[in-house]
C-alpha cells in the first residue's frame, strides 16, 4: 500500500508520533525509528539532514510553516517588519518553558541568535550575511528586535520559519557548560540539549541509539499550535544502523516501527511485502548533477549543454528511482518560496547534445566518473 505524504520542509519524526502510527500498541506507547547516522545536534552549527530533523524534535523557532507553506506563529505570536526590511520585531508566547525548567523569553532569543554569531559557523540560512554583534535588541521581557544588517524582505517565509537552525536554546542550561577553551558549549551542545520542544534527549550511545522522551509540558499541547502537539508516544528511540539490508530485516522483524534511506534493492524488496507500508515524502530537497566548473572539461559551457541533453532523464526516474522521483524544474523545490513552473527545463534530446559536443573543446568525447548516493529519503512502516 503506498499513500504519498506531502512535505513542505524538512520531515521532522515527531510528527509521526503525534498523529499516530498503526503499528504501535497502547500499552508500549515507544517508537522505535530505524536511522543511518547520529550526527551531533547544536542548531548552530548542524547541516546534516538527520541533524535538522532531530533538532526539530528538540527545540522551537519563532515562527513556522503550515501544510500549505504559509507562515505562522510558534515561540512568536506576531511580530512587524519595517518598510526597508531591515528592522524586525517579534512579540514572544508566554508561560513557554526549556526542558530544564527556566523560562522561555526575549533574553534567551537574543543569546540564542548572539551564539550563532559569536561561533561563526552557521551551515544554512542568511544570518552570517544579514546580521551582527549588535543585531538583536531586547525590548521587554516578551518582545525582540532585529535590526539587520542588510535588507532581507524574504528572511521569514524563506529562511527563519523553515531552518532548525534559529532554535531557541535555554541561556542557563548552555552557561553551566562553558569551559575556558569552550565559551559557548559547542563540546557539550553537540551530544546535549535544551529546548523548548515536544521531545526531551535522555541517553545517547554513539552510534547505536539516542532515546527521548515525550516533553509533558510542551506548550503545544494535546490541541496543538500549528501542528505542534504534546507527542502522543511516551518515548522515541533512533535505532543506528550502518547497511541498508539490516536496516530492511529490522523492519521485517519487528525489531524497529519504521525506517528510511535504504537502498533500491532493498526498498524493492519492501514493496513486495503486504505487512509494509511506504509513504513517500515529497521534500524540498532537489537531486541534481553537479560539476566543478573551474576545471576541464566541465569549464567547457558546450559540454555541460551536451551532457544536460544527454541525460534521459525519464528513464532515471521509470528504471534507476523506480518511479519515486518526479522532473524539476530548476533548483528551487515546488513545495519551495519562489519556485517557477515556469522555468526552462532541459529535456532528453540526443541531437541536441551531439551538436553541443561537436561545438565543444572535445568533440570526440572525455571520460570521467560519476558519484551516485543510493540514499532514499522515504519512510516504510511496518504493518500490522
Amino acid at each position: 500500500m503506498k499513500n504519498k505524504l506531502l512535505c513542505i520542509v524538512f520531515v521532522s519524526v515527531f510528527l509521526f508520533s503525534l498523529f499516530g502510527i498503526s503499528n504501535i500498541s497502547a500499552e508500549e506507547k515507544t517508537l522505535v525509528f530505524g536511522r543511518r547516522s547520529d550526527y551531533q545536534i547544536d542548531p548552530a552549527v548542524s547541516a546534516q539532514v538527520e541533524t535538522q530533523q532531530t533538532i526539530f524534535d528538540l527545540y522551537d523557532q519563532l515562527v513556522t510553516r503550515d501544510d500549505d507553506s504559509n507562515v505562522k506563529p510558534l515561540l512568536a505570536t506576531s511580530w512587524e517588519v519595517s518598510e526597508d526590511y531591515k528592522t524586525y520585531t517579534f512579540h514572544l508566547r508566554k508561560g513557554v518553558k526549556f526542558h530544564d525548567g527556566t523560562p522561555f523569553n526575549a533574553e534567551a532569543v537574543k543569546f540564542s541568535f548572539d551564539r550563532l554569531t559569536n561561533i561563526g559557523k552557521v551551515a544554512t540560512g542568511a544570518w552570517m550575511t544579514i546580521a551582527d554583534k549588535n543585531s538583536v535588541e531586547v525590548i521587554d521581557e516578551y518582545t525582540v528586535r532585529f535590526n539587520l544588517i542588510n535588507p532581507y524582505p524574504t528572511w521569514i517565509p524563506a529562511d527563519l520559519s523553515v531552518n532548525p537552525t534559529y532554535s531557541i536554546m535555554s541561556p542557563t542550561y548552555v552557561k553551566k557548560h562553558v569551559t575556558s577553551d569552550d565559551p559557548y558549549a559547542e563540546k557539550w551542545m553537540a551530544y546535549h540539549e535544551c529546548g523548548t520542544g515536544p521531545f526531551e534527549l535522555v541517553s545517547w550511545t554513539k552510534g547505536q541509539k539516542l532515546v527521548f522522551e515525550k516533553n509533558e509540558d510542551y506548550f503545544g499541547g494535546s490541541k496543538g499550535i500549528n501542528n505542534r502537539y504534546t507527542p502522543r508516544v511516551d518515548k522515541l528511540v533512533f535505532q543506528l544502523f550502518k547497511d541498508s539490508a539490516t536496516g530492511r530485516l529490522w523492519l521485517e522483524k519487528g525489531d524497529i516501527d519504521f525506517v528510511e534511506k535504504l537502498s533500491n534493492s532493498d526498498f524493492a524488496a519492501l514493496e513486495k511485502n503486504p505487512d509494509i507500508k511506504i509513504y513517500e515524502n515529497i521534500p524540498s530537497k532537489i537531486v541534481y548533477l553537479t560539476f566543478d566548473v573551474s576545471k576541464p572539461p566541465f569549464n567547457d559551457e558546450n559540454v555541460r549543454k551536451a551532457i544536460a541533453y544527454a541525460m534521459n532523464y525519464q528513464e532515471l526516474i521509470d528504471y534507476v528511482e523506480r518511479g519515486h522521483a518526479v522532473l524539476p524544474r530548476g533548483m528551487i523545490s515546488s513545495v519551495c518560496f519562489g519556485h517557477n513552473p515556469k522555468r526552462f527545463q532541459y529535456s532528453y534530446d540526443l541531437e541536441k547534445a551531439k551538436e553541443f559536443m561537436a561545438k565543444s573543446k572535445y568533440p570526440d568525447g572525455f571520460t570521467t566518473k560519476l558519484l551516485f548516493s543510493t540514499d532514499r529519503r522515504i519512510f516504510i512502516f511496518r504493518a500490522t
